[in-house]
């Protein structure tokens, strides 16, 4: 008997991590897949990356859109609660046998809420990691409300266990955004395609809002950035993410275009500034670039796996586990630039301790094995 997946997509991001996994799943004759599309996928203002999903041949849903501006929490507390809305509306619709679910985003939480209520098991990758802020408890709530967990590091599974989660429903599969990278292959082309071909390092900014900072978002980013600034070669911004604080970092940033129209005596750096792009574009671009600068679980997780140090800066991931080629700092001018030398004469090793071999197959056997279904949802935890 066929068994019916779902996945909840909310992010260009989530849905790159996950596009190895879910394209296993769906090429499995055992497994019958769709993919709920909501949350930021949906916003004219980060690009409308729905239409990723739907260029990926994969049988989809799209949900009506919600507000994603990153005003306030306000906005996010109310845009989860119509995404459950919404959400639940859909798995009425498709009768999942599993939903799976991946991070610690609001539209995960949401989905997990109303699978529970629905009768239907979930599945949660990523789960028993610790960033130390707001996405701590939400990761943990998506936890508590899952039946099974697809753990990225050993560590991540034994804090599971601890936490109440009975050890044969935690596996240890890896990071599913990793199995892309197992044999990418850059595009050499990219860099010229893009416009960034030119003289010295190439420098990523990919730097969120932390949501209880939210009111600081704007003028952190304006410290990492200039001191980016102040060095020569090339830099490409990537717009912020939907969390509160990131409309305010959008509209630093359309400020700091008009200042850094071109480089100068004062400020070499020649700056290119990016909404999104494809998952293949993103990965050449991390590849070939020298350094990696930002708060995202990107630099955590797949910069390693590519070869490009990180400059991990404040305490948006403060608490995960992390590679010997990311070095940490403050939102601090002098921290900053120490931090940029050091990942600049950083030469390996590039070790990954978040890729256990290759996720799908491990995902693949585990699905077929885990039982599903509604009685499922009367979870017994082993404290």
């Amino acid at each position: 008997m066929m068994r019916k997946i779902a996945y909840i997509t909310g992010t260009r991001a989530d849905f790159g991590l996950m596009t190895e996994v879910l394209r296993a799943i769906d090429a499995d004759p055992v497994f019958d897949l769709s993919i709920i599309v909501t949350g930021q996928h949906l916003a004219a203002n980060h690009g409308y990356t729905a239409s990723e999903v739907v260029k990926s041949g994969l049988d989809h849903l799209l949900l009506p859109p919600i507000t994603m501006a990153g005003i306030d929490g306000m906005e996010m507390a109310i845009g989860v609660s119509e995404q459950m809305r919404h959400i639940s509306e859909a798995l009425r619709t498709l009768k999942p046998d599993l939903l799976l679910l991946l991070g610690d985003r609001g539209e995960m939480l949401a989905g997990a809420w109303a699978a529970l209520y629905l009768g239907i098991p979930c599945a949660h990758f990523h789960g028993g990691e610790r960033s130390g802020t707001v996405d701590d408890p939400m990761r943990q709530a998506i936890t508590g409300l899952s039946q099974f967990h697809f753990a990225a590091t050993l560590g991540a599974r034994e804090r599971l266990i601890r936490m109440g989660e009975r050890a044969e429903a935690v596996f240890l599969v890896g990071a599913p955004g990793l199995d892309a990278i197992r044999e990418f292959e850059p595009d050499p082309t990219a860099l010229e395609r893009m416009g960034m071909m030119g003289n010295g390092p190439l420098i990523l900014i990919l730097f969120h809002p932390v949501v209880q900072d939210m009111a600081k978002a704007a003028a952190q980013a304006a410290i990492v950035l200039d001191q980016v600034a102040k060095l020569e070669g090339r830099a490409v911004v990537f717009a912020p993410n939907s969390d509160a604080g990131s409309a305010a970092i959008r509209d630093y940033y359309k400020e700091a275009r008009h200042r850094y129209v071109r480089p100068s005596a004062t400020h070499p750096m020649r700056f290119h500034w990016v909404t999104h792009l494809s998952r293949n574009e993103y990965l050449s671009l991390l590849a070939q670039s020298d350094v990696l600068i930002g708060n995202s679980s990107s630099g955590i997780i797949e910069a390693a796996s590519l070869g490009t140090p990180v400059v991990n800066v404040g305490d948006r991931q403060a608490m995960r586990e992390r590679n010997s080629s990311v070095f940490d700092c403050a939102i601090e001018p002098g921290p900053i630039t120490d931090a940029i030398q050091n990942a600049l004469d950083f030469t390996g090793p590039f070790t990954n301790l978040y890729d256990q071999g290759g996720c799908a197959p491990r995902v693949i056997n585990y699905l077929k094995q885990v039982p599903m279904g509604c009685a499922e949802i009367k979870k017994k935890f082993s404290y």
